[in-house]
């Protein structure tokens, strides 16, 4: 019972795909640039173990974000575009205009005590506006 306990919790936190959402109402009054009403900020990321960091072992899966959310098995979804398609899903979703200030970050962390493991990570924040006509 205790392995098959130990084995879920890893499978469920051995790759990750979220979407996070600011509300305006935590942006506290300011506003972007001129002509542009905030909708939200938007933060998304996608993560998963490779091995040898080129090999996908399990990965988030960025069709379907969220947590706790079942980890693809070998299939290569860390990836840049992936990321981006959640931020401007959810801008869409939320009613927003345009995407504005993207950053981008990405991560590939060697896991010293496993010798041949690696997590790669990218993560992409934006804030999703909407233009006054």
């Amino acid at each position: 019972m205790l392995r098959a306990s130990i084995a879920t919790i890893a499978l469920v936190l051995a790759g990750c795909a979220v979407v996070e959402v600011v509300p305006p109402r935590h942006l506290h009054g300011q506003k972007g640039e001129p002509g542009t009403t905030p909708v939200a900020h938007i933060e998304a990321r996608v993560w998963g173990w490779y091995l040898l960091k080129f090999i996908p072992i399990l990965a988030g899966n960025p069709r379907a974000p969220g947590l706790p959310g079942m980890p693809v098995p070998l299939r290569h979804t860390v990836k840049l575009e992936n990321v981006m398609d959640m931020v401007a899903k959810k801008s869409r979703e939320l009613g927003a205009d345009e995407l504005r200030d993207v950053v981008s970050h990405d991560l590939s962390k060697w896991q010293p005590l496993t010798l041949v493991f690696w997590i790669n990570e990218y993560e992409i924040s934006a804030n999703a506006v909407k233009r006054e006509d």
